[in-house]
């Protein structure tokens, strides 16, 4: 993806990215909120080669500059505590009414209304209370397969992750 033809291409909306994401830091703007922009910046409509190569690194972009500059603590609270997984899978416990259901019934909505990140998220953290639940074993492995599929052609480094994490890794490339 990142070819010769592709790096003129890329200062341009990477420069409309550093520029949009340091202000961003700067006011202490979320994180989250700021990766869920998904910003493609106008230059890019110039430089077609490059849209691949900037949507691959963006948000790997966005996050270290972010940390960079906003440092550890952001303004909504995130960073100043640090709970661990089993002091939240407690707290979503005590919501959803000690039931591992509650966990894989959350998981599966949210899996299927398209927020796999999430129900992933839930599904481990239902792990981390009920560890030997069958159902949310099912229920991580097909957000980890959905989340698998959407990345698969946009972000690599997701797609090897979510790979890794699902037990079906990729197999090495051998050299012809």
């Amino acid at each position: 993806m990142f070819t010769i033809d592709a790096m003129p291409g890329l200062q341009a909306p990477f420069r409309s990215l550093y520029d949009r994401s340091l202000d961003a830091a700067h006011a202490a703007r979320p994180l989250a909120e700021l990766l869920h922009d998904n910003f493609i910046p106008a230059s890019l409509r110039d430089t077609p080669k490059a849209v691949l190569p900037y949507l691959i690194a963006r948000d790997t972009f966005v996050q270290r500059l972010y940390a960079e500059h906003a440092g550890y603590w952001q303004a909504n609270g995130e960073g100043v505590e640090n709970f661990t997984r089993a002091e939240w899978a407690l707290a979503l416990d005590e919501l959803g009414g000690h039931s591992e259901d509650s966990f894989r019934r959350t998981a599966d909505r949210l899996e299927q209304r398209g927020d796999a990140a999430l129900a992933f998220r839930v599904a481990e953290l239902g792990l981390a209370r009920y560890p030997n639940s069958v159902a949310l074993l099912r229920s991580r492995a097909r957000a980890l397969t959905t989340l698998s599929q959407i990345n698969s052609q946009m972000n690599p480094f997701r797609f090897i992750v979510y790979s890794e994490w699902s037990g079906k890794a990729l197999a090495p490339v051998s050299p012809q």
